[in-house]
């Protein structure tokens, strides 16, 4: 889970739940029904990577992977949907997810192969912390024995986010413009000083986690997207700390005038 930054405990967590699934596959049969596989509660606060670890867990476990919100189930009267769909939507990616890799093993050994009847593993997550006192919350220990607590995002990780995944938002923005024959270069300067602004926004407007770095990203090179197709080849874009500053000082602007609008 490379792609993710930080969240050791909860990598650790679903490591260690992966892990216990293929140890319990390993048992005999006459055993192995008393090991009741263990769910696993993930709490923390939006953009933190709740979503992203249970996502990444299912594509390196071959799982099908639906992400549920739960208040769109618990709304009173006509407006709630059937919980029963959460089933149905979960069957329906598990077959495309099994017709796709049987086509492959077709594809790569020219034989059928049978589908994958591992049992699933439930990862739920919060953006709220649990009312530990009530009724609800004991019942939900016992059904999510494994609970993990994820921490926000510092102005370091913002930083990792935008450096260190293969696929982070720098480098797509990057590959992008290279397309139209441009070279986007971010100095590091510029690339801390977004980091920098985007955890200074989520303090003072609204903590939305990492996602708060596609806005800051966007922000940045939307005028250099747009001007791209009318560049000459081999144009050299370099995107400093005092761009940066241009480019996203007027969202702290509007964050402080949006305080005083009722």
């Amino acid at each position: 889970m490379e792609r993710i930054v930080g969240q050791a405990d909860a990598k650790r967590a679903v490591a260690i739940a992966l892990r216990n699934r293929w140890r319990r596959k390993q048992l005999p049969e006459n055993f192995k029904t008393e090991v009741i596989p263990k769910n696993i509660l993930m709490i923390g606060p939006t953009g933190c990577g709740k979503t992203e670890i249970a996502r990444h867990l299912a594509k390196l476990s071959q799982a099908p992977f639906i992400k549920v919100e739960a208040t769109k189930f618990t709304e009173v009267g006509f407006h709630g949907r059937d919980v029963d769909q959460i089933i149905r939507d979960l069957l329906d990616v598990s077959i495309n997810l099994t017709k796709k890799r049987k086509t492959e093993l077709m594809r790569e050994e020219d034989l059928p192969s049978a589908p994958n009847t591992a049992t699933s593993t439930l990862i739920t997550s919060s953006s709220l912390q649990a009312a530990r006192s009530t009724r609800a919350s004991r019942e939900l220990q016992g059904r999510l024995p494994i609970r993990v607590e994820l921490q926000g995002l510092t102005e370091d990780d913002m930083y990792r986010i935008l450096t260190e995944p293969i696929t982070n938002m720098i480098r797509q923005q990057v590959e992008l413009l290279s397309t139209e024959g441009v070279e986007l270069v971010f100095e590091d300067d510029a690339v801390r000083e977004i980091a920098r602004m985007a955890a200074l926004l989520n303090k003072t407007v609204e903590n939305i986690g990492a996602r708060r770095l596609h806005t800051v990203v966007e922000r940045i090179v939307e005028e250099l997207s747009f001007q791209a197709p009318e560049m000459e080849d081999g144009a050299v874009i370099t995107v400093t700390k005092d761009l940066v500053k241009e480019r996203v000082s007027d969202m702290l602007v509007e964050s402080d005038l949006s305080r005083f609008i009722l």
